[in-house]
C-alpha cells in the first residue's frame, strides 16, 4: 500500500513540473512550429510522437 501511495505522489509531483515547464503555450517548440508549417502538420507529428511512446518497453522489461 505504501508504494502506491508514493508511486502516486511521485506522479503528481512528475505532472505538476511538467506542467509549470510547459506553461504558458507560448513557450513551447510546437507553437513555433505551428507558426511555420501550419496547424495540421504540426497536430499530425504531435499524435505521431504521442503515439510512439505507448510502444516503447517498459523500464526492466
Amino acid at each position: 500500500m505504501d508504494s502506491r501511495i508514493t508511486e502516486t505522489a511521485a506522479a503528481g509531483a512528475f505532472a505538476f513540473l511538467v506542467g509549470s515547464i510547459l506553461w504558458p503555450p507560448g513557450a513551447v517548440y510546437w507553437t513555433a512550429l505551428s507558426s511555420s508549417v501550419g496547424t495540421t502538420p504540426t497536430l499530425a507529428l504531435a499524435g505521431r510522437f504521442g503515439a510512439d511512446s505507448d510502444r516503447r518497453p517498459a523500464v526492466g522489461s
